[in-house]
């Protein structure tokens, strides 16, 4: 899906003045590093094609995944040596690149937690925790493969890494986390002394970006020129909607164990994205109800005598100075800034309710979804049957590149389905929609190998690859008789090892 998106506005984001600017991506687990992907294969001018099809269809096989220390299931180091090819000067830069930076934040699950107070006004202040942590950076035509790789502990690849080292499979990611120790007193978090923290896959704990790509772009629209449309595109490439039939509600047939186990899984990682879109519609919806408040507000106050507005526009501006104060002293409003005087009390009316209502810096947002929903329901058939690499927790597509490549494929599609009509909605020149749509075709075309590999599942994948399951089942006993032989010793009050002094 990226990739054809990245096709589709390649020959509209150069220069000066670009008529479309990818400037901000979100990504959690997986997206993460295709989200690092993206950001490089825009402004570096690298063919997204090859860079993805590298990455996810040819570049990680299970069969060499497996090959580990012992210390987890799966290997990161093989993925680190893939990301610095891919990241590195392996490959030329083909087309015109983005002249714009791309702010990328990427989520990361820590599993120490990050301490906090939360504070209001006038009440106690209550210890809290919270295990989501965000890395940003901005990037941009000047970066070299340096820039993505160093310095160690702390880089974009090692972020990202951290970001999708999904439990199941892959080791916890250390990270070195005192450059951005500022940015944590800024918000009132707490770092270890140390600044080093481990991580595991962010989209354990929020798996759909979307809120906070919102928080990105806030500030991102301050600069923009009036008239500029802002639209946020979530790629959601297995949506969990209510199934068809009688599935999950037959009174007769009752879920397996393992079944639910799965589903739970599925769900716990897609209500985020349905709380997120939630929330943008709420937002979108309160700022037009907010627009029609203000203006009977003004009709009115246009009506008032000079001593009637000269009185309104001083008891404003005390109500607007004491919100301010309480602002400055929460961690994540300190550096806001004081409210602009203003002799106008529309313009203090405006701002007052807009503060009150906590949305004075947001504006409404296009909100667009590219995912396979579109074409099942053209099909007439589930989600589930058009997807191939989803089974064994997403882990299946691992075990061949035949499904792989089906759902590279299926994702191109779908996001060249999307383009005909998404960047048309938001007034883009109908010349320039035409040559969004033939760039992303004449790029790559996809083909419905979905029709043979969709909705494989996880009997299939031992049928035709018996022995890297096996390997894997093998890897994942041998892995937890080791953690558990660990843990015990751990908990040793004897024991003398690595993580037990003997002093203690």
């Amino acid at each position: 899906m990226l990739a054809a998106l990245i096709n589709a506005v390649r020959p509209l984001c150069q220069g000066d003045d670009p008529d479309v600017v990818i400037d901000a991506i979100g990504g959690a687990s997986a997206g993460s590093m295709t989200g690092l992907l993206a950001a490089r294969c825009l402004t570096g001018g690298f063919d997204p094609v090859e860079i993805m099809i590298r990455a996810w269809v040819t570049g990680d096989p299970i069969q060499q995944l497996l090959h580990t220390s012992g210390d987890s299931p799966l290997s990161s180091s093989k993925l680190r040596k893939l990301a610095e090819q891919l990241l590195g000067a392996a490959s030329d830069p083909v087309r015109g690149s983005q002249t714009k930076p791309v702010r990328l934040v990427m989520m990361l699950g820590c599993l120490r937690g990050l301490a906090y107070k939360a504070e209001e006004p006038g009440r106690p202040e209550v210890e809290a925790t919270t295990y989501v942590d965000l890395a940003t950076f901005e990037i941009d035509q000047h970066w070299t493969p340096d820039r993505f790789l160093e310095p160690a502990l702390s880089s974009p690849v090692d972020v990202a890494l951290a970001s999708g080292a999904n439990p199941i499979g892959f080791p916890p990611q250390l990270l070195d986390r005192r450059s951005a120790a500022g940015s944590y007193r800024a918000n009132g978090l707490t770092l270890p002394p140390e600044g080093f923290l481990w991580y595991t896959d962010g989209g354990t704990l929020d798996n759909e970006p979307l809120g906070h790509t919102l928080d990105l772009t806030n500030d991102l629209d301050q600069g923009c020129p009036d008239g500029t449309a802002r639209v946020h595109v979530l790629i959601h490439p297995d949506p969990a909607g209510g199934p068809l039939g009688g599935a999950w509600a037959d009174r007769n047939q009752e879920p397996t164990w393992l079944e639910t186990l799965m589903r739970a899984d599925h769900l716990q990682r897609t209500q985020n994205l349905y709380d997120d879109l939630r929330a943008v519609v709420k937002t979108n919806t309160r700022i037009e109800w907010l627009d029609s408040v203000i203006g009977a507000l003004n009709e009115v106050v246009a009506k008032l005598g000079p001593e009637a507005k000269q009185e309104l526009a001083t008891s404003l501006s005390q109500v607007l100075g004491r919100i301010t104060d309480e602002l400055k002293a929460l961690p994540a409003h300190r550096d806001a800034h004081s409210f602009a005087a203003s002799d106008e009390v529309t313009a203090l009316v405006d701002l007052s309710v807009r503060l009150a209502a906590g949305v004075s810096d947001k504006q409404t947002v296009g909100l667009e979804v590219v995912s396979p929903t579109s074409l099942a329901e053209r099909e007439k058939v589930p989600v589930a049957s058009l997807l191939a690499g989803v089974a064994l927790g997403h882990f299946g597509g691992f075990f061949d590149e035949n499904l792989r490549q089906s759902d590279f494929d299926l994702g191109y599609q779908c996001a060249l389905e999307w383009v005909a009509g998404g960047l048309a909605r938001y007034g883009l020149d109908p010349v320039k929609v035409e040559l969004a749509k033939d760039s992303a075709a004449g790029a790559y075309q996809p083909q419905e190998l979905w029709r043979k590999w969709g909705g494989t599942s996880l009997g299939d994948i031992a049928k035709r690859h018996p022995m890297a399951l096996a390997e894997l089942i093998g890897q994942l006993g041998r892995v937890s008789a080791r953690d558990m032989l660990v843990m015990h010793h751990r908990n040793n009050p004897h024991y003398r090892g690595p993580d037990r002094p003997a002093s203690a």
